[in-house]
């Protein structure tokens, strides 16, 4: 098993029992940049962050070499990631999302809706010389080939 899926398995453990769970894991730099995302039903707590880190550090100290350095990084993934799994969608519920299928089609809209096999955005949709109307649209989590979240500024 390499390092990468070492930490992922670590990471796994330690949040098995809590309301966080593991979005990815990112090596770079030689394998010395350590980046652990982590998300939870309710958000991520900093402090949570800070013990994770902390509990990440010994198991990764005790299967590297002694003289490997390395800096982890442990946070949430931010708002400019992509959800990865539908157990990240409840927490956005009424934000905008870019979703693009895996045919390739965007749609843009209002998360309204959320089951265990979709999710539902709500849209103006205009047509040219008519009056925009709202429409919805559910699509299944298996036909999304990516979902971000739209920053309103």
């Amino acid at each position: 098993m390499d390092l990468k899926e070492q930490i992922r398995e670590f990471t796994r453990e330690l949040t098995e029992s809590t309301a966080y769970f593991l979005v990815d894991v990112s090596l770079t730099q030689n394998q010395r940049q350590v980046t652990v995302y982590i998300d939870g039903d309710q958000g991520v707590d900093i402090d949570f962050c800070g013990w994770l880190s902390r509990q990440l550090g010994e198991k990764i100290d005790a299967i590297t070499p002694e003289d490997y350095a390395y800096n982890l990084t442990v946070s949430s993934p931010g708002a400019d990631k992509p959800l990865r799994f539908p157990r990240q969608y409840p927490q956005h519920l009424g934000r905008t999302l870019q979703v693009t299928t895996l045919e390739g089609e965007q749609v843009l809209g209002t998360l309204t809706e959320i089951t265990e096999a979709n999710f539902t955005l709500t849209f103006k949709y205009k047509e040219k010389g008519k009056k925009a109307v709202e429409m919805s649209r559910t699509l299944a989590y298996s036909d999304i080939k990516e979902a971000r979240i739209q920053i309103a500024f």
